[in-house]
C-alpha cells in the first residue's frame, strides 16, 4: 500500500533521527521544527537558533547516518535523502 501521509512520514523521520529528537526534542519543537514536514524543514527551522547550537543538532543528524540503515538517495549529489520533504515521497507499508 502506498501512503502519503505527513503524520506516518514524520514518525519515520523521527525514528531515523531518534537520537536526534531525544538529545534536541524540546528544542525543535520550541523553534517549530516539525518532522512531519521532513528533514528540509528541520533543518530550515534552524536557521531561528544561534549558529553554534545549529551546527551541533547538523553534526547529530549527520552522525545518525553512520549508524542507520542506507536511505535511497533522491539527489545523491546534494544529499537529498527520501526523509528530505514529506510532499514529494510516498511510503511503502506493507500490510
Amino acid at each position: 500500500m502506498k501512503v502519503s501521509d505527513p503524520i506516518l512520514f514524520g514518525h519515520c523521520v523521527k525514528v531515523f533521527f531518534k537520537d536526534v529528537f531525544e538529545k534536541h526534542g524540546p528544542l525543535l519543537e520550541e523553534i517549530g521544527a516539525n518532522p512531519n514536514n521532513g528533514l528540509g524543514a528541520i533543518y530550515e527551522s534552524l536557521n531561528k537558533l544561534p549558529d553554534e547550537k545549529a551546527e551541533e543538532i547538523r553534526n547529530d543528524i549527520e552522525a545518525c547516518y553512520e549508524d542507520r540503515p542506507w536511505l535511497a538517495m533522491v539527489n545523491s549529489d546534494k544529499g537529498i535523502t527520501n526523509l528530505v520533504s514529506a510532499f514529494n515521497i510516498n511510503l511503502d507499508v506493507v500490510m
